[in-house]
Order: structure tokens, then C-alpha cells, then sequence
């Protein structure tokens, strides 16, 4: 069987420039005698496509429960960690500071938005404050237009927690007064409140 040869200009190329080089400046190749097409189907073959950068990891913990839950997955698009869960109430998200915490994992940022499912009392929002420690704490309030007895009395807790604690609140009851971003219970969020919902939050940090 007859055996091919190499051409003898890319035998002495390849001897005195590796493959990088090649890569690096194909047309300074070619005229150093390296065929230009050989040059082009190495680049086909060994550069990588390029890969779309991925979202940007946000130091945030946003906890809440199934209101949050619907916005869930553009949060994260957003870099978020989000841990929301249907039927949660307020003082859930305290043992779940705690762990991440203990943990290391507690990032510098944490977003509660609890209270639909039940009553606040200011000292389960103190023990909150006390569990998130020096980090960042934004509390949000409530919009269940009149669903749930304890939504207003849920609301000044949550406003004087807040200032108590010089902690940053979301307006989330002004932000969507009047909007038309609610399902049929008047609680949680359709598509356009879910994306509502995600810029406030994304805005607020």
C-alpha cells in the first residue's frame, strides 16, 4: 500500500511551530509556507464554539411561599437563590436562615416576603432580624386585596419591623395597587405579575 507523505512545506512547519501558533495567526502561517487551507480546517476542528455566558450569581436568599413561588424561576434567571414553598408561614424562615448560616452558605443579601398564609407577631420578626445577623434584610409587605383577615395587621408588623431595624422595605402592595397582575383569588400572580413581581425585586438590591 502506498503511504502519503506530508507536503514538504507543512513537514517543516509543523517541525518548527506548534498547532497554538498555527491557530494564533493563520495567514502568518500561510506565508510561511503552511497551506492556508489546512491552516482554516484546523481552526473548524479545534476552537470550541463560544458558549453563552451564564447568568451572573447574585449574593441573595430570597425566601417566601407560594406568591414568590410563581416568580421563582425568573428569579433565578436573575442570579437569585431562591426558597419559596406553598403554605409557608412567616416564622419558617427563620430555622431556614439559621441552617444556611450555620452552614456558611447565608449569602450577604436575604428577601422575605411571608404573611399570606397567617399572622405575624413582632417578636417572630425580631427573631428573623436576630437570625440574618449583620447581613442585609429586606422585608416585603402584602397585596391580597382584602383576601385574608390578617393582611393589614400583617402589613403595620411587617412596616414597623422594618423600621425598627432600619431594614429596607419593598412596597409591594403599592407597587401593584391597581394593576392587573393577580389571578382570580386576588393573591398570587399571573404571567404579567410574575415578571412585575421579578423587576421590583431585581430592582430593590
Amino acid at each position: 500500500m502506498r503511504r502519503h507523505r506530508a507536503t514538504p512545506a507543512l513537514g517543516r512547519w509543523s517541525r518548527r511551530h506548534s498547532l497554538v501558533a498555527v491557530l494564533r495567526s493563520p495567514f502568518r502561517a500561510a506565508r510561511s509556507g503552511f497551506p492556508l487551507l489546512a491552516v482554516l480546517a484546523l481552526a473548524t476542528v479545534a476552537l470550541p464554539a463560544c458558549a453563552p455566558r451564564p447568568a451572573v450569581r447574585l449574593p441573595v436568599l430570597a425566601v417566601g411561599d407560594s406568591v414568590m413561588e410563581f416568580a421563582a424561576p425568573l428569579l433565578r434567571a436573575q442570579g437569585m437563590t431562591v426558597d419559596a414553598q406553598q403554605s409557608r408561614q412567616f416564622k419558617e424562615a427563620i430555622p431556614i436562615v439559621q441552617s444556611d448560616a450555620a452552614r456558611g452558605l447565608l449569602p450577604s443579601i436575604v428577601i422575605v416576603h411571608l404573611g399570606t398564609n397567617g399572622p405575624i407577631t413582632p417578636t417572630i420578626c425580631d427573631a428573623l432580624v436576630a437570625a440574618v445577623g449583620h447581613r442585609r434584610l429586606i422585608l416585603m409587605n402584602l397585596s391580597m386585596h382584602g383576601q385574608r383577615s390578617w393582611e393589614q395587621t400583617n402589613d403595620v408588623v411587617i412596616a414597623q419591623c422594618a423600621a425598627r431595624h432600619h431594614l429596607q422595605l419593598i412596597d409591594w402592595k403599592a407597587a401593584s395597587n391597581g394593576q392587573p397582575w393577580f389571578a382570580a383569588d386576588q393573591i398570587h400572580l399571573d404571567a404579567a405579575g410574575t415578571r412585575a413581581y421579578a423587576t421590583i425585586v431585581r430592582r430593590s438590591l
